[in-house]
This record gives structure tokens, sequence and C-alpha cells, in this order.
């Protein structure tokens, strides 16, 4: 097997549920000084855009933390996802994947902002609800309060409508 069918098959089990949480932060460590920035923004993209189940909370973690060091950083990971995903075709657990990643960190403005817009991304009303909920339990939220109660409000109206 070559270098890139490697990185390929190595990608691939990060996307699926054959690797535990503790085998793909394993393998996210390993790595991080093993191979190069582009190939470590993809493992930590596998990991991000996952479907398997239950979640790998620690490798989702460390997947944010270790593409925050990167050149590019954690907006490299944002912009893949929105040029990648259709609103309405983020899956839950995709979803949850991704905020939990990100839950541990601070985050500023910009990030918020692409919160909210990934709730467009979300399947149902009540996952686009549930990311506006967990937005409200972040250690940043400072004064963003108002913003993030008011579409906490909005989205429970959507679905009580729906």
């Amino acid at each position: 097997m070559n270098a890139a069918e490697d990185v390929l098959q190595v990608l691939d089990a990060l996307r699926g549920d054959e690797l535990n949480d503790h085998e793909a932060d394993v393998l996210l460590e390993r790595w991080s000084g093993e191979r190069t920035e582009e190939e470590l923004l993809a493992a930590c993209y596998a990991v991000l855009t996952s479907t398997c189940t239950p979640l790998r909370l620690g490798s989702t973690v460390k997947a944010v933390r270790l593409a925050a060091r990167t050149g590019p950083g954690t907006g490299w990971l944002w912009e893949r996802l929105e040029q990648e995903q259709e609103p309405g075709k983020l899956s839950e657990a995709q979803m949850t994947n991704w905020v939990a990643g990100f839950y541990y960190l601070r985050f500023d403005a910009e990030t918020y902002a692409r919160f909210v817009r990934m709730a467009s991304l979300a399947m149902r009303k009540y996952d686009r609800l549930s990311i506006a909920i967990m937005l409200s339990t972040w250690s940043g939220l400072g004064d963003r309060e108002a913003e993030v109660t008011e579409l906490i409000e909005r989205l429970t109206e959507e679905n009580r409508l729906a």
C-alpha cells in the first residue's frame, strides 16, 4: 500500500465507526507529529464529520484543538463544512460532533456566527434548537446572551408551529 492509499484508509476509518474514541484519539495524536498540516486537517475534518455513534467526545475535542494549532486554524474546518454541506443535509451525529468538538474552546464572534449559520444546516428543527441551547451554555457567551436568547425563542416558536 502506498502513502496516499494509507492516508485514505485512515480517513475512512476516522469517518466511519470502526475506531472507538481512544483509538481515534491516539491516531490523531500520532498524526499530529508524523503527517503534513493538510493531512492532519483532513483527519480532523473526518473526525468532526463522522456519522458514528456513540459520539467520540475525546477525539472530537482533540480534532478541534489540533486544528486550532495549525496555520489555517479552525477556520479551514468551517469553510470546508460550509462548502460541502447543503442546507438540511447535516446529520444529527455530524452536528453533535461539531458542537462537542468546539464546546470546550472559548468562542469568538466569528465562531458564534458560524454556529448560528450551522443551525440552518441541521436536518430537523429540533436539531437547530439544540444548537441554540448549546450556545446558551457556552463558557464564552458574554455579551451575546440577548442574541442567543432571541435565537432560542425563534427556534422554539418554529418547533411549536411545525
